[in-house]
């Protein structure tokens, strides 16, 4: 004990020593077992480069061969893919003279009144032409580059009055058919697909309209057609005056429309009121709609 009482910085001295050794050793052990580590990674690398140079995942004529085999079929599952929407979502163009194309127009706009008057819906005077309105009043026929387009945009008009008729049903009207792609304009392009926007303005119950709206989107016309927005408006009677209404706020009482004004129709008090989100809609239930509908077209790229 007295050695160490004599010597006791000696002897402190020497158990840092040996904490710092300690130290030292539990960390070279560390980076052993890191250095370890990193070895086997690289070690497997080296294994993967030796086994690809042997030939297991080399570039060679077999695996080539699989790849290009690989990409025909893929390619081949794509195309017939687009032919089947091709075949079954277009209109195939259809060329003809000025003359032709023009009667053509007027037979079927003519056959499309007759078969919407069958199931009771009328056509108003600013609809009777389904949108051809300025060819039928050109006094030189449409030049024969422009027909294919024409006569396309007839068979979509066709397949939307083609919806109209049963949807709507007896007491219903087509107020108006536009093509809302500027005139003379070829539709907008995005790839495989092109658009245009079509508009149709009908009136009739609300149930009617939601028929409508479920055929147009169904699954048979022959075109795809999605119905970007619905304008509807609710029509009121005054004798035999029908027009538009907008909704009233409660005690600012009964207003007319924008439509309602035009025609000189009014709106009169109506005992049967419905109110919804503190607004007023007044009886009866028909309605008239303003759709915009946008027809998709797949085109091959063959």
């Amino acid at each position: 004990m007295g050695f160490f009482k004599r010597n006791i910085s000696f002897v402190l001295l020497m158990a840092a020593a040996l904490v710092t050794v300690a130290a030292l050793v539990f960390l070279f052990a560390q980076k052993r077992i890191a250095a370890k580590q990193k070895e086997d990674k690289v070690q497997e690398q080296i294994s993967s480069f030796e086994a690809a140079e042997r030939g297991s995942y080399s570039i060679n004529a077999a695996n080539l061969a699989a790849a290009k085999s690989n990409r025909t079929r893929t390619d081949k599952a794509v195309q017939d893919f687009v032919d089947t929407l091709v075949e079954r979502y277009s209109f195939p163009p259809e060329k003809r003279t000025g003359l032709e194309c023009v009667q053509i127009l007027r037979d079927e706009c003519a056959a499309m009144q007759k078969a919407l008057a069958a199931k009771g819906v009328a056509v108003a005077a600013t609809a009777v032409d389904f949108s051809f309105d300025p060819v039928f009043k050109s006094t030189t026929p449409p030049a024969e580059s422009d027909t294919p387009q024409l006569l396309k945009q007839l068979r979509i008009i066709s397949e939307i009055m083609a919806a109209v008729g049963p949807s709507m049903g007896s007491g219903s009207q087509v107020l108006r058919v536009n093509r809302l792609t500027p005139s003379g304009a070829r539709p907008l392009k995005d790839g495989l697909y092109s658009v245009e926007t079509f508009e149709v303005a009908v009136s009739g119950t609300d149930t009617a309209v939601q028929k409508l709206l479920n055929s147009l989107q169904g699954n048979e016309a022959k075109g795809i057609f999605i119905v970007r927005s619905v304008d509807i408006q609710e029509l009121v009677s005054v004798g035999d005056e029908k027009g538009p209404r907008t909704p009233v706020r409660p005690g600012s009482g009964p207003v007319a429309g924008r439509g309602a004004a035009k025609s000189g129709a009014l709106v009169k008090e109506n005992p049967a009121i419905e109110k919804k989100d503190d607004r007023i809609f007044l009886s009866p239930r028909d309605i008239q709609a303003v759709l915009l509908v946008d027809l998709v077209e797949f085109e091959n790229t063959k």
